[in-house]
């Protein structure tokens, strides 16, 4: 019985352990925020880049550091530096939905944290959205067209894969 119990609480404490090791932090966002609030781009992005140096972004989530910093650089009105950071999220996004089925059990055991984040289905269209956008404004209106297109084939693919579960229910 004893035995059970230490068993149970080992198998408890490591758990905890390993959902604490994968935890992420956000606390650096809040100045970011504030800046975006008072529109102060070119401050926001120094901070995100800032913040990725001191690994807030971690390698598991250079999507995000790459869709925040090209969002931001979009308001910023860098919209050629907005399109290549916009680019290798897109990439990342990808790259790593693809990743390890191994990875994906890890995660059910521990939390998603464990898992490269890949993006959720609207970032993976606004990408585009924000790339058409871009190329709109640097009068580049046939690779504007190109993203436009783009979010048209990701939208088809998500209705022929999401679109039988609908009817369904």
């Amino acid at each position: 019985m004893i035995k059970n119990s230490i068993n149970v609480f080992l198998t408890v404490l490591l758990i905890i352990v390993g959902c604490a090791s994968v935890k992420t932090n956000v606390k650096f966002y809040n100045p970011v925020l504030k800046d975006l609030q008072v529109e102060k781009y070119a401050a926001a992005v120094k901070k995100i880049d800032k913040a990725r140096a001191s690994d807030k972004y971690t390698k598991k989530d250079r999507v995000l550091f790459y869709l925040d910093k090209g969002i931001v650089q979009y308001y910023k009105g860098d919209y050629a530096l907005s399109n290549e950071d916009l680019h290798k999220a897109e990439n990342y996004m990808e790259e790593l939905f693809t990743k390890s089925i191994s990875k994906a059990a890890l995660s059910y055991l521990l939390n998603d944290n464990a898992l490269d984040y890949y993006g959720e289905v609207y970032e993976n269209i606004y990408v585009n959205v924000f790339k058409a956008l871009n190329y709109a404004n640097l009068d580049q209106f046939d690779d504007a067209y190109v993203e436009i297109n783009r979010v048209n084939d990701k939208l088809r693919e998500l209705d022929v894969k999401y679109g039988q579960m609908i009817e369904s229910l």
